[in-house]
């Protein structure tokens, strides 16, 4: 539940930016945590 809030918040954050590389490159590396998190839990 928490994962997905956090994507929320990023997504209300990439639609109020507009320089899509720079978002692309956040999204990218919080994907990369989650998915690290979930293979250790």
């Amino acid at each position: 539940m928490f994962d997905a809030l956090i994507i929320d918040i990023f997504r209300k954050i990439i639609i109020s930016m507009k320089p899509r590389i720079i978002y692309l490159k956040i999204i990218k590396t919080i994907f990369r945590e989650i998915k690290l998190r979930s293979k250790n839990c």
